[in-house]
């Protein structure tokens, strides 16, 4: 039994995250593929600069499921953080203690150097951003990406 996540473009192509008994995997034009390293060998044009955002999408997807939600507006995110972190102190708590709050100064649009890619996520439940580092692009599907979490403010 699959499950449909949430679909993403990169060029004339919709590419769907699906869950296949619980495990994460992408089906696009009739295929279903349980790793980034062979979705990428039939789609390499997921690795090219105009498509990096549904890339990141995907491999966040492979790496964690569900876990974790791509952060696509770095702005949107500070202001809609700041505000929460304003919020619960101002109630007299922290809500995310003894893990917050965070130093989020760092967040911004993905990046490629030396052949690691950088984006960051937040926790699908409780939203504490992480800064994800996975090589680019992705071939071995041994090789896991990093996800680490930013540090307090």
């Amino acid at each position: 039994m699959s499950l449909l996540m949430d679909t993403y473009p990169a060029g004339n192509t919709e590419f769907s995250c699906i869950l296949v008994d619980e495990a994460p995997c992408i089906e696009v034009d009739g295929q279903t593929f349980d790793s980034l390293a062979k979705l990428l060998k039939n789609y390499p044009y997921l690795a090219e600069q105009e498509n990096l955002d549904t890339y990141c999408r995907l491999s966040n997807f492979f790496f964690t499921g569900v876990l974790y939600t791509v952060i696509d507006h770095p702005e949107t995110f500070s202001e809609r953080y700041s505000r929460q972190v304003e919020e619960v102190q101002d109630a007299g708590g922290i809500r995310q203690a003894p893990f917050g709050p965070f130093d989020i100064s760092e967040v911004k649009e993905p990046q490629i150097t030396e052949g690691v890619l950088t984006f960051y996520v937040e926790d699908t439940y409780n939203h504490i951003p992480y800064r994800v580092k996975a090589p680019y692009p992705y071939t071995d599907s041994k090789v896991k990406a990093q996800y680490e979490l930013l540090p307090q403010a």
